[in-house]
């Protein structure tokens, strides 16, 4: 009917944990377990899981207060609902395995929303990613993949092997950054507003995005430094060149636009090899 904490260790195949006031509030929940739920009236959840099995969590939520999870056993780690109703940041992290958002991981209010995969794994997107009051961000020592809608007002996506190389994000935002060490960047935006990509950078693989919600497009710095085609489209908005967009290599630079709206080359566009 109050808060749970402590730093003992809490084993078992399933663990469901449900408080008034918090779990892991004031000291992180040590857990070992495959299933995991952690739901709270009110207050902060924070827990680490040390399980070496792949571990999903099935339910962790609070109305005002925020969610972090270690998954620090090096098994897949699987987030099948994760929600701050009211408000309250979300920090979602697994150490040496794949990170999945399952049916949905939602931050309400003015609240960032962070997953990241650390020594090895992908991030895979089959369900919703939301921050609709700020900023979604995703770091991936792997790759990040998946058809599930990331919506917020800026999304930041970081990786070491490709983002949407497998299959295309499906985002909503007004602010986009993509950036990869290598491989192929494949985006879709669905904003209605008007977006801003400020950054989309690899250095060997290519870049295509559809900007397809009907406002205008702004592309800052678009590069694949090694080599690898750029494509960008604008479905019904105008499709601008802010500082440079740059296809090193042989590979092409394509820019277009459909339905409606106009190119506007205010930077450099550059395929000095094609």
């Amino acid at each position: 009917v109050g808060s749970i904490n402590g730093a003992g260790l809490v084993s078992a195949t399933t663990i469901d944990l449900n408080a008034a006031s918090g779990i892991g509030d004031t000291a992180q929940l040590e857990l070992a377990a495959t299933s995991i739920s952690a739901d709270t009236t009110t207050g902060a959840i924070d827990i680490d899981n040390a399980n070496a099995a792949t571990a999903t969590f099935t339910s962790l939520t609070t109305a005002t207060g925020t969610i972090t999870v270690d998954n620090s056993g090096g098994g897949a780690a699987s987030f099948t609902t994760v929600t701050t109703s009211t408000s309250g940041a979300i920090d979602l992290e697994n150490i040496g395995g794949n990170l999945t958002v399952g049916t949905s991981v939602t931050a309400n209010g003015s609240a960032n929303l962070t997953l990241t995969t650390t020594t090895s794994g992908n991030v895979i997107l089959t369900g919703t990613t939301t921050a609709s009051g700020d900023t979604v961000t995703v770091n991936s020592v792997g790759a990040t993949n998946g058809a599930g809608l990331v919506s917020a007002t800026t999304i930041d996506l970081n990786a070491a092997s490709g983002i949407g190389n497998t299959t295309q994000l499906e985002l909503a935002a007004t602010s986009i950054s993509a950036d990869t060490t290598t491989g192929a960047i494949d985006i879709d935006n669905a904003n209605a507003s008007a977006a801003t990509f400020t950054s989309l950078t690899t250095a060997t693989g290519a870049i295509t995005v559809d900007n397809s919600g009907g406002g205008a497009a702004s592309f800052t710095t678009v590069t694949t430094s090694t080599s690898g085609a750029i494509d960008l489209e604008n479905i019904g908005g105008d499709l601008t060149v802010g500082t440079s967009v740059t296809a090193n290599g042989s590979a092409n630079v394509t820019l277009t636009t459909t339905t409606s709206g106009n190119v506007i080359l205010t930077g450099t566009t550059t395929a000095s090899g094609d």
